[in-house]
């Protein structure tokens, strides 16, 4: 070359003319011999080269099917290029055409510059056959195996590229393992420059981007300066009808959602520039999703929208900063199920076990600036419009026994200018419509408002909210259906955590618990009024609230359960007893005021079974509250309260209907109340089933009425009240049960189906107490007053019941265990006697103020079943009064203040009955003086107890009675029974009778010559003696007056009623007939009791006892003998004898009696003293047989011979048969026996 660079120029110079032309020629052939060289060899070479190098490089056969090159254009062609796939797949990538056409200035920048890079038709094929693994896994490796070393210091790769260009790509991908296949086809994009050299830096590029992805349409256009020092760039991307669906199985199997269908539109708008701090910014953005349907993964549809459309604004992903201009969400619907087990969405699938760590961790510094960042930075979410239209949501709980399926539907909600965090700005405005299960309605809910979370204001409107719709929630807790409509207006303010809310109106309307038929409870409306709640000051204020027709049913089961205790259902997990409890201490309490608060109409029906045969049923009716002032902290409210009172008839009817009232200020806590009551014709007998259990009446009517006021204070040491007013209690009408049904035993005859039924125990019309006051207080006796008592129109039922109790001695029952034999059970052991200071303290005694009290038509009905035939009486009439008394003490030494007692009344339709004296039946110890008189009762009716007592009726006769009872204070009582029978008469001994004793005589016995009997009774003794009662002793005494008519019919004839001496006899010195002193005293009495008792006889019966008399008959004989012969009569008596006269006769009896005489030593009988000579006498007297009956007779005909002396009549006087009346007498005498004519 360098020769021919020499002939060149020696050319030149030897023909200058020619040579430039020549070696411009000879340069073109070359080029032209070298261009065509290239265009002939390098076809070749280069796909042989890309063949091999690739295929080293890739690890998979390359192939090219035709290179074209064009030289003079630096234009390289490569047709059909291939990169093999699997074996026996299809290639995983091929080209159609590859176009690169090169620029000269690549020389002159020593870098390389591209005109055109064009790629038609560019096929990629990719499949992923396991989780994590695809098919070109294996070129990764071969990539990775010789990287070329990267220096740090370099920059970035110099180059320019221009007209950059894909046409008609496609890309299909297989994943095997979601089984679905993705295709992008019709892939074009362009773009026209991108530079590193520093002469093109300033050079926009505007690249362009569309795609069919899956059918969808996506376009892209962007202007960028990727290389210059800020970086910026510009890119808008288009995504039309992009369908979500294929996606859904690439959400992990740890989400609980499935993707069921969904579009997506967008039009992103992105700016780039990297400087120092990196910004990225989306403004004029549109997002759009439509038709989004979601489930979980038991199929079930969860959530979805018509449309979801999000404007975006000036949004800064980099500097966490989203602005959206609006966000606009149409027929948005969801599904919430909670289930049994309590989950909301079924148990997704289990995770795959995460990748193992690398081993690398991740250097300090980078950790450290993460978390600060992370730490630094927080997200701002604006949002300048929001609406949602048209939306819906259904819940269905399943849990437990809940069962409740509700919907939220015409869902509308307005907001502006949203923040997060929340500013002050934001408004909304919200409505919505809540449905039941069955679609129908169940309520809305309106609000509107404006701010953020530290302050704002808020509007609520609730209307018609159906308690339907929270039933199924309701039956946790309540067994029983609920209803009811509630409507609510609210404005609510809050600041820095406090709340101000204002309520012009809430109704709670058509209110039923249970059966809408028959509610248990129910009412027609709750209505408050202007509520204000304060949480700063923690206070509710209430104008005014207003519950209206209220209805309750209150009801006690057989087994003592209340109908709440049924209604609630059981509480499981309850703490067990005793287990401590943490409580916090009381802070401030809330106040609640209410100005105003009314019920009206109300009704409370009230049933208790557990009351046995006889449930308690009352209904309390138009029961009207009102209360003003209600202070919650200082328990403090004027109240007025009324309602009427009924009890249930027994034809399922409400009886007549009393009422009550009350009136006045009423303090909770503690409870404290005065004002005023009032109690009219209040039916006492609907609270007789409380009374049954104890006592054995029937309270069949009573009506009450009060009219007064009290004041009620319950204090630290105990309550304390004030009762003041006038009571009275009416149309009372008590009836008997046990008493009559045990009398009807005794009962007999066509009267006994009477007796059966319940019979009248007691009635009035009123009794009427004016000036009542009760006061008590605190550790001091109750102190009870009352001006004056009225009791009119009473009728009182007195009944002697079969076993011989009154029936007023079982109004009371007593309990006793079964099995109990009370008769033949022993006392229990007397227990220990606690100590002292263990025993309660005994309650004070009350002190009772009685003002005059007045008796006026009174009638008490006496019955007497322990006799048969049964005895009635009546006494009517009755009326008195009784003066003022008091229970309060005297001072010792003083007698207690007595007050007047004045009774008067008729005693079986003819006897008159008074009563007066003195008496204080409050006083402790009891002091009285009082009379009753009975004058002119008949005594035919009581023949009855005649039977029964002395086996003998009544014939006719009056009794009249004067009583006097003086108790002393100090117990002491004297008594005089003054009791006068007038013509008693009785009639002949009843067949059959229990008894039978000689009444008549006893009559006989008593009455005076007119026929009237006067007995006097007095009694004595100490009430304070246990042992002393007075029905005892009065009975006592008239019994033993009926006994001795019996067995000492003389003292009755003698009037010696309290001697136990009967003086039935005339007693006479043994064997001796004559009577002495004593006798002839006793005679005379007899005598004087003979004759003015003319209806009785006298029998007398001599005795004498030979085994105690003989003794005495033989000194009456030796008597007789020293005296001489008794003379037949006082006027025929013989003089006395001298002693002289009485020894000779002695000497006469001694030798006629006495056989074997002591005698001297010369056989003659010795003179013996008179006193031996009467014990020899004695001792050999011989008593004859006819002794005794001489005796005997001679005693009764001396005892008939006095008392004919006396005047008795001698035919009323009798001797009766010694032999047979009396075989073996205690003494010698002579028996009295009397006898009736």
């Amino acid at each position: 070359m360098y020769g021919a660079g020499s002939t060149m120029t020696n050319t030149q110079q030897a023909r200058p003319g020619m040579g430039v032309g020549r070696k411009l020629a000879v340069a073109a052939g070359a080029v032209v011999l070298v261009w065509g060289g290239l265009w002939l060899a390098l076809p070749g070479v280069i796909a042989r080269q890309v063949q091999d190098k690739a295929t080293e490089a890739l690890g998979r056969n390359v192939t090219v099917r035709s290179v074209e090159v064009s030289p003079w254009s630096l234009a390289v062609a490569v047709r059909g290029l291939e990169v093999a796939g699997l074996p026996g797949q299809a290639p995983a990538l091929s080209i159609e055409r590859l176009y690169i056409n090169a620029s000269a200035t690549s020389l002159l920048r020593w870098a390389p510059v591209l005109d055109a890079l064009e790629l038609d038709q560019p096929i990629v094929r990719v499949r992923q056959d396991a989780p994590g693994h695809w098919d070109f896994a294996d070129v990764l490796e071969k990539l990775q195996q010789n990287p070329e070393p990267k220096d740090p210091e370099a920059g970035l790769a110099r180059l320019a590229l221009y007209n950059i260009q894909i046409r008609d790509g496609r890309v299909e991908l297989d994943d095997q393992v979601a089984g679905v296949q993705h295709k992008i086809e019709a892939l074009q994009m362009q773009l026209p420059f991108i530079s590193t050299l520093p002469s093109q830096r300033e050079v926009k590029v505007q690249p362009q981007l569309s795609m069919r992805l899956n059918g969808s349409e996506l376009a892209t256009q962007a202007v960028a300066t990727p290389f210059d020092e800020a970086h910026r760039a510009q890119a808008k991307l288009q995504i039309q009808q992009f369908d979500l669906a294929p996606y859904a199985p690439y959400l992990p199997a740890s989400v609980p959602l499935q993707l069921q269908q969904g579009q997506l539109d967008a039009e992103l708008l992105v700016a780039f520039e990297q400087v120092e701090q990196p910004t990225v910014q989306l403004q004029g953005s549109t997002l759009q999703v439509s038709n989004l349907q979601l489930q979980d993964r038991a199929g079930q549809p969860l959530a979805g929208w018509s449309q979801l459309k999000v404007e975006l604004g000036d949004t800064r992903p980099l500097q966490q900063q989203m602005r959206v201009a609006a966000v606009s969400l149409q027929q948005p619907f969801g599904h919430v199920h909670r289930r049994a087990n309590g989950e909301f969405l079924p148990a997704p699938a289990p995770a795959p076990a995460p990748a193992p760590a690398p081993s690398a961790a991740p250097s300090v510094a980078a950790t450290d600036a993460a978390q600060s960042i992370a730490a630094s930075a927080e997200w701002k979410l604006l949002i300048d419009r929001l609406d949602v239209e048209g939306g819906w949501a259904s819940w269905r709980d399943e849990m437990g026994q809940v069962g409740a399926a509700l919907r939220v539907d015409q869902l509308q909600l307005q907001a502006r200018d949203l923040a997060w965090p929340m500013g002050t700005d934001a408004q909304w405005t919200l409505a919505a419509q809540l449905q039941g299960e069955d679609r129908a309605a169940r309520g809305s809910l309106r609000s509107s408002g404006k701010g953020g979370i530290d302050q704002g204001q808020a509007s609520v409107v609730v209307d018609k909210f159906d308690a339907q719709a929270v039933q199924a929630y309701a039956r946790q807790w309540i067994k029983l259906p609920v209803g009811g409509l509630a409507s609510l207006t609210a404005d609510v303010t809050w600041q820095s955590g406090q709340v101000q809310a204002t309520v012009p109106t809430l109704a709670v309307e058509s209110v039923a618990l249970g059966r809408a038929a028959a509610p248990e409870v129910a009412w027609t409306g709750l209505q408050l009024r202007n509520l204000q709640l304060d949480t700063a000051r923690q206070q509710v204020l209430v104008e005014h609230v207003g519950l209206e027709a209220p209805r309750a049913r209150v009801q006690r089961n057989a087994q003592g359960r209340w109908m709440y205790e049924q209604w609630l259902q059981p509480v499981a997990g309850a703490p067990a007893k005793g287990r401590e409890t943490v409580t916090s201490p009381a802070g401030k309490p809330w106040q609640v005021l209410v100005q105003d608060m009314e019920l009206a109409a109300g009704q409370v029906e009230l049933t208790d079974a557990s009351l046995g045969d006889m449930p308690l049923a009352i209904r309390l009716s138009d029961v009207q509250l009102r209360m003003q002032n209600l202070d919650s902290v200082k328990g403090t409210a004027q109240a007025k309260l009324s309602a009427r009172m009924a009890e249930r008839t027994g034809r399922g009817g409400w009886g007549k209907p009393g009422s009550l009232s009350y009136e006045g200020d009423v303090q909770l806590d503690p409870l404290m109340t005065k004002g005023r009551v009032q109690v009219n014709a209040l039916p006492l007998q609907a609270f007789e089933p409380y009374m049954a259990p104890h006592l054995n009446v029937r309270l069949v009517r009573a009506l009450a009425s009060f009219d007064g006021t009290v004041q009620f204070a319950q204090r630290p040491k105990g309550p304390q009240m004030q009762l003041q007013g006038q009571g009275r209690v009416t149309d009372v009408h008590v009836q008997s049960l046990l008493g009559d049904a045990q009398a009807a035993h005794a009962v007999q005859g066509p009267h006994a189906a009477t007796a059966l039924a319940a019979e009248d125990l007691l009635r009035w019309k009123q009794l009427r107490l004016q000036g009542v006051h009760v006061n008590l207080q605190p550790a001091q006796p109750p102190h009870i007053q009352v001006h004056s008592t009225e009791l009119q129109d009473f009728f009182a039922r007195v009944v002697v019941l079969p076993e011989g109790r009154l029936n007023l001695q079982n109004l009371v029952k007593t309990a006793q265990p079964e099995g109990v034999d009370t008769a033949g059970a022993a006392a229990p052991a007397p227990a220990e006697q606690a100590p002292a200071a263990s025993a309660a303290p005994a309650a004070p005694s009350a002190r009772i103020d009685m003002g005059p009290i007045t008796l006026q038509g009174g009638v008490i009905k006496f019955s007497d079943f322990f006799i048969r035939p049964n005895y009635t009486a009546d006494l009517t009439a009755l009326q008195g009064s009784l003066e003022a008394f008091s229970s309060q003490p005297v001072a010792p030494g003083e007698a207690p203040a007595l007050a007047k007692l004045t009774l008067d009344g008729i005693a079986q339709g003819t006897a008159q009955l008074h009563i007066d004296g003195l008496i204080n039946p409050l006083a402790q110890p009891l002091s009285m003086d009082v009379r009753a008189q009975v004058q002119g009762l008949d005594l035919s009716p009581l023949t009855p107890y005649a039977i029964k007592y002395v086996g003998h009726g009544i014939e006719k006769g009056k009794f009249s009675m004067d009583v006097r009872y003086q108790v002393q204070p100090d117990g002491q009582l004297t008594a005089s029974n003054q009791l006068v029978l007038n013509q008693l008469t009785f009639t002949d001994p009843v067949e059959g009778a229990p008894t039978s004793l000689p009444v008549r005589l006893a009559v006989a016995l008593l009455a005076d010559s007119h026929g009237v009997i006067d007995l006097n009774l007095p009694i004595s003794g100490s009430l304070n003696d246990p042992q002393f009662r007075i029905a005892p002793v009065v009975f006592k005494i008239i019994g033993n007056i009926i006994r001795k008519a019996v067995t000492a019919p003389f003292s009755l004839l003698t009037g010696a009623f309290a001697s136990e001496d009967d003086k039935s006899d005339i007693a006479f010195e043994p064997g001796h007939s004559s009577l002495n002193a004593q006798a002839q005293t006793q005679l005379q009495q007899l005598a004087k009791a003979m004759n003015s008792k003319p209806q009785l006889k006298l029998t007398l019966v001599g005795q004498a006892n030979g085994a105690t008399e003989a003794e005495g008959w033989k000194r009456a004989q030796l008597e007789q003998l020293m005296n001489g012969p008794k003379a037949e009569s006082d006027d025929e008596a013989p003089p006395e004898r001298s002693d002289k006269q009485k020894l000779a006769a002695l000497k006469q009896a001694y030798r006629n009696t006495v056989k074997d005489r002591p005698r001297n030593m010369l056989g003659l009988a010795k003179d013996l003293p008179a006193e031996e000579m009467q014990a020899l006498i004695l001792r050999d007297m011989v008593i004859p047989a006819t002794a005794w009956p001489d005796l005997v007779t001679a005693r009764a005909q001396n005892v008939r011979d006095y008392l004919l002396a006396q005047g008795v009549d001698p035919g009323r006087v009798f001797l009766g048969n010694a032999e047979t009346k009396a075989a073996n007498p205690a003494t010698p005498s002579v028996l009295l026996n009397i006898s009736v004519q």
